[in-house]
């Protein structure tokens, strides 16, 4: 556990924090944006500027959240069923064709509960 808690803080430090901040956002806001584009989902997540962060919710139009995360769950997109829908949190590793595929995955979830 040590060795793992040193390496994660390595890799924090040797891309440095405000590098890490901004392109956390930047992702969460290609989030947003895309959730928004999608006309199966709908962004609960709405985050006044000051407010921003790494987290995003969203749920599927049809689809119940419970659906909507077992099928993300079996396609392996990491993420967690919270506030009303499922939460996504990308971080400054993830790339925007990661963020993209996920959504994708997300947006083609059938319609059952």
């Amino acid at each position: 556990g040590i060795q793992a808690l040193s390496a994660s803080l390595s890799l924090l430090l040797e891309t440095g924090m405000d590098t890490v901040e901004a392109l956390v956002l930047e992702r969460s806001d290609f989030l947003r944006q895309a959730i928004r584009n999608q006309p199966n989902l709908l962004l609960l997540s709405e985050a006044a500027p000051r407010l921003k962060s790494g987290i995003v919710v969203f749920k599927h139009r049809q689809a119940g959240n419970e659906t909507l995360y077992r099928h993300l769950q079996q396609h392996g997109v990491v993420c967690a069923l919270r506030g009303g829908g499922v939460r996504f949190s990308p971080h400054f590793y993830n790339s925007l064709d990661e963020i993209g595929r996920a959504l994708a995955i997300a947006a083609d979830c059938p319609p059952a509960d």
